[in-house]
């Protein structure tokens, strides 16, 4: 059952990421995600399996309860299912556990009498396709979709208890459908809604991982009825439509807990603290408006724009989402900065979104800087790209089927472009051609980006970096089992480190040797940090031949037999003289 849980996790965690859709990708078709956020859903759904307390229909047995389109209620395995029909209606009598329940017929109601379901499967209650049915108090947990309604219409899911699943109710290409009074705790996502209209939620209570998401790919996607009766995590949700010249903050708008704003205009954010979402804030089809001075952290999109346009986002911190800032469907003409973008997966993604002005962020500390799709014309321009393991990723590095983004990287001379932690190039000369005598806080080497995008005129406000130099070992095979690890620094170290294949970092003072090494391929680090603070890095791979033997210590053999021999014949020759010398 374990396997079949993980496996449909993996399977079911792609989606259509050029929509804004949620997405875990697994490779790297649009980025390597980290894997701990990766495995997050999938090790909680099984960690969820323990969670649920119910009694069994029968614990050894596992499968699918149907509701079918004559109002029969049959098993796909030989059991009494405890749902009393009466009519049209369906009453729970017991707990059940092992079985999800395929509902394939519409106009019936579905009361669960405070009874639990625990299907330990993909699915809990599937409601697909399925109009006018009415699901009301029942507890789901143990599964993938605790509720999945995919192309479901005017249905009503009321008075249901939701916890430890993956989704607590998936919503997927349906309109006129009733959430409302629902209690969804201890799931990885809450309630997520794709590319559906018309929906009304109402006082749901959520506390979940991310609480909800609303997604799609055309204005009517994004046409819902969801007010602040709903809760997450104790603050309201605020979902405002067509709303124009307000400011919101946390007195205007008190307790916000997730802030929507859909063909909006001229709208100012500012204050908030949004954490655990979908997005932290969504603008759809949104103009005018500005985001500034809020923490929004800790969702799956710190700030989401979809076909959002002309708006500024600035001063805010964006730290710990899956994605700080993403940018999809042709948002344009925004503006991103002064922010504080660190600890995301991604800190700014751009799909098919043109030019945007990205300046003076701190951009620290992410898996990807910032990545682009399909995405063009943008201005990146005074920001501090530090210690992201890939500083500027494009998809099409990936996906030859997309074309690659051209951006720009600098305003000219003297102005400059962006500061680069990796930048090795030294600042000596100054000029628009980098010819002149003298620094001028610019790089006099372009930083390569990727191989049609560079920074002309690199930042330099620290200097020139120094410099690490590794000697040995070599990118060559090694036929010992031991080799000397010896490097050179341009300047005074406050401390050296060295990490060898990824281990933990071990302290030295200078050269060492690398011994007990394995047959095969090794790569060895060496980090120093100057007295001014700042930290170098440079690494080197190497490989150990099968059968490498370990170094002899002392002399070769073949030099001490020399030296025996020799110092036998200076011995010999010593005592032929001193012999002489007696006999005379």
């Amino acid at each position: 059952m374990t396997r079949f849980i993980v496996e449909a996790n993996l399977k079911t965690l792609r989606k259509c990421e050029g929509s804004g859709a949620l997405t875990i990708i697994f490779g790297r078709g649009e980025k390597k995600v980290k894997t701990s956020k990766v495995l997050f859903l999938v090790a909680l759904t099984v960690i969820s399996l323990c969670a649920v307390n119910t009694q069994p229909v029968n614990s050894q047995t596992s499968g699918i309860i149907y509701i079918l389109s004559d109002g029969s209620v049959v098993a796909s395995t030989n059991i009494t299912v405890p749902i009393q029909r009466d009519g049209n209606t369906y009453t729970f009598t017991d707990n059940i556990e092992y079985y999800y329940l395929s509902v394939q017929c519409d106009n019936v109601v579905i009361d669960g009498a405070g009874h639990s379901l625990a299907g330990q499967g993909e699915v809990g209650v599937d409601l697909s396709s399925r109009s006018n049915v009415t699901l009301k108090n029942l507890q789901i947990g143990s599964t993938f979709y605790a509720i999945y309604l995919d192309g479901a219409s005017k249905n009503t899911i009321s008075g249901n208890t939701l916890a430890y699943n993956s989704y607590g109710i998936y919503l997927s290409g349906g309109s006129q459908n009733t959430i409302a009074g629902n209690t969804i705790t201890n799931n990885a996502i809450g309630i997520n809604v794709m590319s559906s209209s018309k929906n009304m939620l109402r006082d749901n209570q959520m506390g979940n991982d991310y609480n909800l998401a609303v997604y799609g790919t055309e204005p009517s996607h994004f046409d819902n009825d969801i007010d602040d009766s709903n809760m997450v995590n104790g603050k309201k949700v605020y979902y405002l439509i067509g709303e124009s010249d307000l400011a919101i903050d946390s007195v205007t708008f008190p307790d916000v807990g997730y802030l929507a704003l859909v063909n909006c205009q001229n709208i100012s954010v500012y204050n908030l603290e949004l954490t655990g979402n979908g997005q932290g804030i969504l603008l759809a089809y949104t103009t005018d408006s500005t985001i500034y001075d809020s923490q929004i952290t800790g969702n799956y999109v710190g700030v989401g724009l979809f076909a959002a346009t002309n708006n500024f986002i600035s001063t805010n911190e964006i730290a710990h989402n899956y994605r700080g800032l993403q940018f999809s469907n042709a948002s344009n003409f925004n503006g991103v900065s002064a922010n504080v973008i660190t600890n995301n997966t991604d800190g700014v993604f751009l799909f098919d979104s043109f030019q945007n002005t990205i300046v003076s962020n701190n951009i620290t500390d992410n898996n990807v800087g910032i990545g682009f799709k399909g995405s063009s014309y943008n201005m990146l321009r005074g920001n501090f790209f530090i210690d992201n393991k890939i500083q500027v990723y494009d998809i099409s590095s990936d996906d030859s089927s997309i074309a690659a983004s051209l951006n720009s990287w600098s305003v000219g001379y003297p102005a400059g472009g962006n500061y680069w932690s990796d930048y090795t190039g030294v600042d000596v000369k100054s000029g628009a051609n980098q010819t002149q005598t003298g620094g001028d806080g610019l790089g006099d080497t372009p930083y390569i980006i990727n191989q049609n995008n560079q920074d002309a005129f690199p930042l330099m406000p620290y200097g020139s970096p120094f410099a690490i130099s590794i000697v040995s070992p070599e990118n060559k095979t090694y036929t010992v089992n031991a080799v000397t690890l010896k490097f050179t620094v341009s300047e005074t170290a406050s401390w050296i480190k060295y990490s060898l294949d990824g281990q933990a970092n071990v302290t030295i003072t200078g050269d060492t040797t690398l011994s007990s090494l394995a047959a095969g391929a090794h790569s060895v680090t060496v980090y120093v940090q100057d007295t001014e603070g700042q930290t170098r890095k440079a690494s080197v791979c190497f490989t150990v031949a099968e059968g490498a033997e370990t170094p002899q210590s002392g002399f070769p053999p073949m030099i001490l037999i020399a030296a025996i021999i020799l110092l036998a014949v200076l011995i010999g020759v010593i005592l032929f003289f001193f012999l002489r010398k007696e006999k005379k």
